[in-house]
């Protein structure tokens, strides 16, 4: 019940083929209207590989703001990634 103020993005991702041709931020605005016109949810939050320089820049230009960082969040094979943490507020 003390959560149900926000809702989260996960795994989002587009296809190769389809990348380019703003299929991503058509999914994204229909979810953004889709959260605004459930009462409970007033901020959206996403996590994003820092260096995924497309995705976050879709993000920023959506309204999504970076409010903090966890570096080395993920390791694949001897390879760090830090994650940054976006937040949209909708109401």
């Amino acid at each position: 019940m003390k959560l149900w103020h926000k809702a989260y993005i996960s795994s989002m991702y587009v296809q190769q083929e389809y990348r380019g041709k703003s299929v991503g931020k058509l999914l994204l605005n229909e979810l953004i209207e889709r959260a605004k016109a459930l009462n409970e949810v007033e901020i959206l939050l996403l996590d994003i590989v820092k260096n995924n320089v497309l995705a976050k820049s879709l993000y920023l230009s959506l309204g999504f703001q970076i409010y903090g960082t966890e570096k080395r969040a993920y390791k694949y094979k001897s390879q760090y990634f830090d994650l940054e943490f976006m937040c949209l507020q909708i109401k």
